[in-house]
């Protein structure tokens, strides 16, 4: 009978020393993973729109992971959309309180976006973003636009990406007669 509460003992020793040393390795996993949000900067372009430009909470929350030099991260673009979007296009008062139906626009987040190291040692990130324009006619038009930058500092390459591809879509916008850039 003392046998088996020594091997019994003895088990439960080596159940928590092995409890230990996993939770040593997730401690260092986590260590290793990132979560960055991108670098914005005043935007370079402004545009007033009659239409408000509506993001889903799940393109709110999309992260964009990678890994470079050892470490993981995630990319919080998502997160860094709405504000970029709010500086960006501007909406016009008659929009928002006139009677008569307005346009749509809906955008998220579509395939393509990626982040990688280069071999010049810069951080390389692809932002891909998907829009629908929906009339009041029933018309709809849909298409995607992408920003590429490639700087030393991920979240400096991931913020001017964002920017750049808002940048394509406002330019579409304005083709398609739902903006105008600001004066």
């Amino acid at each position: 009978m003392c046998n088996v509460s020594r091997y019994f003992a003895l088990l439960c020793l080596l159940f928590s020393l092995g409890a230990c040393v996993t939770s040593e390795e997730q401690k260092q996993k986590e260590k290793q993973h990132h979560s960055i949000t991108p670098f914005l900067m005043e935007p370079l372009q402004q545009y007033v729109c009659s239409a408000k430009i509506y993001i889903s909470d799940a393109t709110k929350a999309f992260q964009l992971s990678g890994k470079a030099h050892g470490e993981s991260y995630d990319i919080e673009l998502g997160g860094a959309l709405e504000p970029l979007v709010n500086a960006m296009f501007w909406i016009e008062s008659s929009a928002l309180t006139g009677d008569r139906p307005q346009v749509q626009v809906n955008l998220g987040f579509a395939n393509g976006s990626f982040s990688r190291l280069v071999n010049s040692g810069a951080m390389e990130v692809g932002v891909s973003l998907q829009f629908q324009i929906f009339k009041p006619t029933g018309q709809s038009y849909s298409d995607a636009v992408t920003g590429l930058s490639s700087v030393e500092s991920v979240d400096r390459a991931a913020g001017d990406a964002l920017e750049q591809a808002l940048v394509s879509l406002g330019n579409n916008l304005v083709s398609t007669g739902v903006c105008h850039l600001a004066q």
